[in-house]
């Protein structure tokens, strides 16, 4: 009779844990602003003697979350790449792990159960492609050369409270399951485009939220599920919106899919909780909100915009960094 109780006290400590951890993640945010006069890509241009740029802006992080030693790892000796194993990209950092989060027991490359907020843009979200949108207050780094500016306080025009930094998402388990795991589509259909309004390319994200079936699971027909290591939240150290992003086009706990049959690749990533009935997000402002999985998500047959009030509800405008919504409650 007193077990469901102690579940629930048990994932009331959790959650709480949680929320003290994306508290102080934004702290962190705050003090590298400080520090640097703007908040870090979401996708850096190098880590140390490294040359990769797939490196995740929670790397920068380490020294404002009294991980120095970690840093410093990675400053001396270059780590290749984050899917190569070694003493820096296996590490595993109690404050990037939600303790809800069973699934990054299995993480071979330290894992991570927080994500940098890509706002409502889904083409191109891999790379700061000018053409596509850059509207969250993180975004890929670069693109042939091309550098989109870090963001900072003075471009956040909606407010940093009503803005949202990261988020959860819970990893993935190589299963059909929608919480955590992402299908793979082609090009032009799960995530279909429309390259009509000039240079700039925009996607919808309809035929990816149909793809729930039964109990919370993927219907599997048409599209596949990740397998082996390239599960989202296994590699913590990854830059790539697959590994690092989550978007504020479908509400939490929808399902997450990527246009180009791979995970370098841009997409719509949810986010997602084991907390029930939502996930934790932590805005700019510092303050940590829960996000009801029914939060008003306006109309996911609308393509993205460029610029101007998200199609995406509240939960769109809450990406977004300057696209001017009246918010209210939520």
């Amino acid at each position: 009779m007193l077990l469901p109780a102690v579940q629930a006290a048990r994932e009331a400590a959790r959650r709480s844990q949680c929320t003290n951890n994306i508290k102080q993640i934004v702290l962190a945010l705050h003090n590298y602003h400080d520090t640097y006069k703007s908040f870090p890509q979401g996708r850096i241009a190098r880590l140390g003697p490294s040359t990769s740029n797939a490196w995740s802006g929670f790397c920068v992080l380490l020294p404002f979350i009294e991980q120095a030693p970690l840093w410093d790892l990675a400053q001396g000796t270059d780590r290749t790449n984050p899917w190569t194993a070694n003493e820096f990209t296996t590490a595993r950092i109690s404050a990037y792990h939600c303790p809800s989060d069973s699934n990054l027991k299995n993480a071979p490359l330290g894992g991570r159960s927080y994500h940098f907020s890509y706002g409502d843009s889904m083409h191109d979200n891999h790379s700061g492609h000018p053409n596509g949108g850059l509207r969250g207050l993180f975004h890929g780094t670069e693109w042939s050369g091309q550098y989109p500016a870090a963001n900072d306080f003075a471009r956040m025009k909606d407010g940093s409270s009503n803005t949202v930094a990261i988020a959860e998402s819970v990893s993935g388990d190589q299963t059909p399951r929608v919480k955590g795991n992402i299908l793979r589509g082609g090009d032009n259909d799960i995530l279909p485009k429309d390259t009509s309004n000039g240079s700039f390319h925009r996607r919808r994200a309809n035929i990816c939220a149909a793809q729930i079936g039964a109990n919370g699971r993927y219907d599997t027909t048409t599209y596949t599920v990740t397998t082996g290591t390239q599960q989202r939240g296994w590699r913590w150290s990854d830059g790539r919106p697959y590994f690092n992003a989550v978007t504020t086009v479908l509400p939490p706990n929808s399902a997450s899919c990527t246009y180009a049959n791979a995970d370098g690749s841009g997409g719509c990533y949810s986010a997602s909780s084991e907390h029930p009935g939502g996930a934790n997000v932590g805005l700019a402002d510092g303050s940590v909100r829960f996000i009801s999985e029914t939060i008003n998500s306006g109309f996911s047959d609308q393509l993205e915009v460029e610029e101007g009030p998200s199609p995406y509800g509240v939960w769109g405008a809450l990406g977004s960094i300057m696209g001017g919504e009246p918010l209210g409650e939520f």
